[in-house]
């Protein structure tokens, strides 16, 4: 009974939709009785309705959600909240406030007490310090992407922002969690850390049931592509992607793109198919809260793990996505890099990994042409998700880790 009345406050400088880790760390603590209490940033309007989702179905969590657009903003926070940040970029003075609401998230975190506090970005690393420090509580850094080096393309200097937020507090944290141990490495050799360290991949529940109900696919017997994320964007792999399938026949495969795309990005995407009845197999759906998602996920055949490697995060990051594709037992293309060949190499899958155009156009092809099986290597997706990355073994020692912690 006496850990039920401890208190965790996870804190994020997203939406609650947009960090899915986040919320599978407070569905596992919440299983072993502690309080939870998220603090959230709620910044694009778009995305309110699927946050609304996760706290419906979580009634007995605490959430506070920071509204930094709309009717429900505290106008004069937001204000003191840019003011400070633009005073310190602009005379160029290392600080606290490295985003325009870093004032405001430390404000509202400082509000809440609790016992332990995970910060999952630089900018609530200061929040969850300082509350921590009022407190007399502890407080764990959840390094779900390198941060200090997310804007770095071949260079191993960091952002100075950043880097001097995470050199100035890393080294208290009771607890650093790594969502790929590839990032580990970097930042052992980037802060001399001495802190306790875990690895633990941002997995998710084995999805090995059959799919009930189709909603995406319009043929189940052509090969189905699919990529998903909550923005559609350009320069994320798409565009080859479908200038790599136009040069098939369509009538062989579908392409299914989830998440917000404006009119204009679709437009772009579609140009290499522009004129032709190809574009009538391209199927672009809606972003769908994370209770719907692996159903859809599961009607496919083929996950697409696209990231390009713009920066040293990029290159080494094992993204959600390619993660959820095992989950759900999908055959992967993935782009060549680091974090991408870490998980391929365990599947044996190391020939659907590509470093350019005809690299993709030659993967797509020996699908098409039988060369390699497509159920083979979903079985063995499904496989690997059952014997080892799945967020029951890889959440065990961090649980372990987090009862030590608290006691």
């Amino acid at each position: 009974m006496q850990e039920k009345s401890k208190i965790i406050a996870l804190v994020t400088a997203s939406h609650l939709s947009s960090c899915p880790r986040l919320l599978k760390e407070a569905e596992l603590l919440d299983q072993l009785g502690y309080k939870i209490h998220i603090v959230y940033l709620n910044s694009v309007p778009l995305i309110e309705e699927l946050d609304k989702e996760i706290v419906r179905k979580n009634i007995h969590w605490n959430f506070y959600p920071i509204y930094w657009y709309g009717k429900n903003s505290n106008l004069i926070q937001k204000y003191i909240s840019k003011i400070k940040h633009q005073f310190f970029h602009q005379l160029k003075i290392n600080s606290d406030y490295i985003q325009s609401t870093s004032d405001i998230l430390i404000k509202n975190t400082i509000k809440i007490k609790a016992d332990v506090y995970i910060a999952h970005h630089p900018s609530v690393l200061v929040a969850v310090a300082k509350a921590a420090k009022k407190y007399s509580a502890k407080y764990i850094y959840d390094i779900e992407d390198a941060f200090s080096f997310m804007k770095t393309q071949n260079s191993c200097q960091p952002d100075k922002n950043v880097f001097y937020v995470e050199s100035k507090y890393i080294h208290q944290a009771s607890l650093l969690s790594f969502a790929s141990p590839l990032y580990k490495n970097l930042y052992i050799q980037t802060f001399q850390l001495k802190n306790k360290m875990i690895d633990m991949l941002n997995t998710f529940n084995i999805n090995d049931q059959e799919v009930i109900k189709y909603k995406d696919r319009r043929d189940l017997k052509k090969i189905s592509f699919y990529w998903h994320s909550q923005t559609v964007g350009l320069n994320r792999g798409l565009q080859d992607l479908i200038a790599a399938l136009s040069d098939f026949d369509h009538h062989q495969w579908e392409l299914h793109i989830r998440g917000h795309c404006t009119k204009e990005v679709k437009s772009e995407l579609l140009k290499s198919l522009a004129n032709t009845d190809a574009v009538e197999s391209v199927f672009f759906h809606q972003a769908i809260s994370s209770i719907e998602l692996p159903f859809r996920t599961k009607e496919h055949d083929i996950g697409l793990a696209l990231e390009i490697q713009t920066s040293i995060n990029r290159d080494l990051a094992i993204s959600n996505k390619i993660l959820e594709y095992i989950a759900s037992g999908l055959c992967i293309i993935a782009t060549n890099t680091q974090g991408h060949r870490f998980v391929m190499e365990k599947m044996d899958a190391k020939n659907f990994i590509y470093s350019n155009f005809e690299g993709l156009k030659e993967i797509i092809a020996s699908f098409f042409d039988q060369k390699f099986d497509i159920k083979k290597y979903k079985n063995i997706s499904m496989n690997l998700a059952k014997s080892e990355l799945n967020l029951a073994l890889q959440s065990k020692n961090w649980l372990a880790e987090m009862k030590d912690i608290f006691n």
